[in-house]
């Protein structure tokens, strides 16, 4: 419905997979004391942890520079052949994983 501002109404994107380019992906969910509540089958329960134990400090140092009227909305991290996407609300962060070339 528009509301008759002059703006458009807002777009709904479907974002879970939208942020990312076509290739392999998957999905680690952390919970808010840092440690893994849910990762997808194809993604080792060692390297989940090692994930979770990576992204916990960034993303306190990230909330550490933002002023409080500000959020974080996403955060990517790119490597060679396998990028990371690290979203969060509520206490729970997603970080997604995805190889562009797969």
């Amino acid at each position: 419905r528009h509301s008759g501002s002059g703006a458009p109404p807002p777009v709904r994107r479907a974002y879970r997979w939208s942020v990312m380019a076509e290739g392999k992906r998957e999905e680690l969910i952390i919970g808010p004391t840092g440690v893994p509540v849910m990762a997808e089958s194809n993604w080792p329960k060692n390297d989940a942890e090692e994930v979770a134990a990576s992204v916990w400090p960034i993303l306190h140092e990230a909330k550490r520079l933002l002023a409080p009227s500000e959020t974080l909305k996403r955060i990517k991290v790119a490597f060679e052949g396998t990028s990371y996407i690290i979203t969060g609300k509520d206490g729970r962060f997603h970080v997604f994983r995805y190889c562009p070339e797969a």
